[in-house]
């Protein structure tokens, strides 16, 4: 219970830090909504052809079993998880701060 607890909470990090990312860039409220419900289709997509590691939004599918109902069945399914995820979070965070600091940078050479 709590691995799936767990899992779904890294997951959910992943995907709100992928959504935040959307929301600093594009400053409309529908866009980001937008994106992020196309993003889950395609990671249903992903999810069938076997690919759902590859993709933030197909995470949570897997880290929650929502599908497959049979959870992980080794330390190494475990491991490649928790590595997309924080891949994921520390990757996007890092483009969303060097997107912060080009915006600053474009806002003190205006003035």
């Amino acid at each position: 219970m709590l691995g799936w607890l767990f899992r779904g909470w890294l997951a959910g990090i992943a995907i709100s830090t992928f959504q935040l990312g959307l929301s600093m860039v594009f400053r409309s409220f529908a866009l980001p909504i937008g994106i992020g419900l196309c993003a889950s289709f395609l990671g249903l997509a992903f999810y069938v052809i076997d690919l759902g590691m590859f993709f933030p939004h197909t995470l949570l599918t897997i880290g929650m079993g929502v599908i497959s109902q049979s959870g992980f069945s080794s330390l190494f399914e475990h491991l490649i998880f928790l590595s997309m995820n924080l891949f994921y979070i520390i990757v996007i965070m890092l483009l969303a701060i060097l997107w912060l600091k080009k915006e600053m940078l474009k806002a003190n050479h205006s003035r």
